[in-house]
């Protein structure tokens, strides 16, 4: 057995930290049912649905994935869905109070562009809201511990808080702030390992087979007999604005 050291947790991105990311968007975003909101990259569109039944706002959302974006419309009636990407936006100047996007969907090479689109089709007091992680938090992943990597090629792939931050500045946005979420324990039980074994879990499909054939040795080792949880570092809810007077003061926590 790996000298690991496991608590007992609850997976963290259960129903009550998932209700904890909608309560936390709704505040940064200032969303109401008078906003309208567009999420870019959304999935199956949870998090869009959950905003909307929320905030009684007008959500739309964007997925790349013709697939995702069939599924998403028969799970959330509550958000209207259109096929595109952060480098296809295809949305009048100010039309929305609030964007959502996800750091994956802000590939450094085209980091610009995308920013310059999101600040486009906001208005002049909108808010860009990214979900993002620092490189520790990246670190921090369980899939990291076991398919290092991973966080690697996220690190060539897509920008650091950090980083983000200052093309954000190039764009023309005033940062308001950040906000943690999702930290906590990841539950290690028969679902996630079960995923693993299906290349299910994260972007684990990228790796070689030796790597992953190591790592999933390491993983069952742990978890044999123990369905307890790893310590998750989180995710970062970076919060930006058009114009200074747009940033109402947020605790900075990353």
């Amino acid at each position: 057995m790996n000298q690991t050291e496991w608590l007992p947790c609850k997976n963290w991105m259960s129903e009550g930290a998932e209700a904890t990311l909608v309560t936390l968007i709704l505040e940064s975003g200032r969303i109401s049912r008078h906003s309208h909101v567009l999420e870019i990259g959304c999935g199956l569109g949870r998090l869009s649905g959950e905003i909307a039944r929320a905030s009684g706002a007008r959500v739309l959302a964007t997925e790349a994935s013709h697939i995702d974006l069939e599924k998403a419309r028969a799970i959330e009636p509550d958000v209207g869905f259109m096929q595109g990407s952060g480098l296809s936006i295809p949305f009048q100047e100010t039309l929305f109070d609030v964007v959502i996007i996800h750091q994956t969907d802000l590939h450094l090479s085209a980091l610009s562009k995308v920013l310059s689109g999101m600040a486009r089709i906001l208005n002049a007091d909108g808010r860009l809201l990214i979900l993002a992680e620092t490189r520790q938090q990246t670190l921090g992943r369980i899939t990291s511990r076991y398919f290092p990597s991973l966080a690697a090629a996220d690190a060539l792939q897509c920008p650091d808080a950090a980083e983000l931050a200052v093309h954000a500045a190039d764009a023309g946005f005033v940062a308001c702030g950040a906000r943690v979420f999702g930290n906590g324990c990841i539950s290690m039980d028969q679902t996630f390992l079960r995923q693993v074994r299906r290349f299910g879990h994260s972007m684990i499909h990228r790796i070689g087979c030796l790597e992953y054939a190591e790592g999933l040795m390491r993983l069952e080792e742990d978890y044999y007999g123990h369905p307890y949880g790893h310590h998750h570092a989180g995710n970062t809810l970076i919060v930006l604005a058009k114009e200074a007077e747009a940033c109402l003061p947020l605790s900075k926590t990353a």
